[in-house]
């Protein structure tokens, strides 16, 4: 049994999420992360959209979480966007107090230097690329928290989850977006982006060969999305790619019975 499958999968909540993310592509809003090391523990927020790759077979407690409707995109769509595989950490490993350690260090310094040339040039290398990594960090388990609610103790290592991170142009002085935001912040950035999606000017997009999988809940919601599809011209290119596009349909109901 495979224990990956060759797609990352994005899953949603609602059945207007997926219109909206077919209508528009995806655009990354700040997520709450909760990193444990030891008895120590810090919390931040970053730019992303989370993926997984668990197999169809394997995703059934994985949809009574997150959802059950979802868009499944092809690996190479990934690769040629940048997403990555999250780095997952045991809370009592050095390494995980070592990342803390590296959180510490480079928050410290950044809001202000960020103002200064010389320090940018540095920005572009071995800064930036210590923000990637923290960035792409998960606590291999820990507490779970859904809709404010506290779930217990839960292994975040079977989601499988793969990001993408928005390269965040820090020259641009049009654009105002911040790397990640710690805990002490977490009040400005509400009052800064106090609602989803944060990043509209972040699209990331796919066309119809891309998509691997468009899956709704029951089959009801099957027509109304083929009407819904029929418009998103942006999607295809011609009536043979809609036709292919419509057997990429299939529904929860299927994937808890047949799978």
């Amino acid at each position: 049994m495979a224990t990956s499958t060759n797609c990352i999968l994005h899953y949603a909540s609602k059945v207007n999420y997926l219109y909206n993310i077919l209508e528009r592509g995806f655009y990354p809003s700040y997520c709450k992360e909760n990193i444990i090391a030891g008895k120590a523990t810090k919390q931040f927020a970053v730019p992303m959209v989370s993926f997984c790759d668990i197999p169809l077979s394997q995703v059934k407690d994985h949809m009574r979480k997150y959802g059950h409707y979802a868009i499944g995109l092809n690996i190479e769509w990934a690769k040629k966007n940048g997403l990555n595989p999250v780095q997952y950490l045991e809370k009592d490993s050095p390494l995980t107090t070592g990342v803390l350690h590296l959180l510490d260090f480079v928050h410290a310094p950044w809001n202000k230097l960020l103002n200064n040339k010389d320090f940018l040039k540095f920005y572009d290398g071995p800064y930036q690329g210590a923000l990637s990594v923290l960035r792409s960090i998960k606590n291999y388990t820990g507490p779970l928290t859904r809709n404010g609610k506290n779930l217990g103790e839960y292994k975040f290592y079977d989601e499988r989850e793969w990001r993408y991170l928005p390269n965040i142009d820090h020259t641009d002085t049009k654009i105002d977006y911040d790397d990640f935001y710690v805990e002490t912040e977490f009040k400005k950035l509400a009052k800064k982006h106090p609602q989803k999606p944060h990043f509209t000017d972040y699209n990331l997009p796919f066309n119809s060969t891309d998509i691997k999988y468009l899956i709704v809940s029951k089959p009801n919601n099957i027509p109304p999305l083929i009407k819904f599809l029929k418009k998103q011209t942006h999607l295809y290119e011609n009536e043979k790619q809609f036709l292919i596009l419509l057997t990429k349909i299939m529904t929860a109901d299927q994937i808890k019975e047949d799978f």
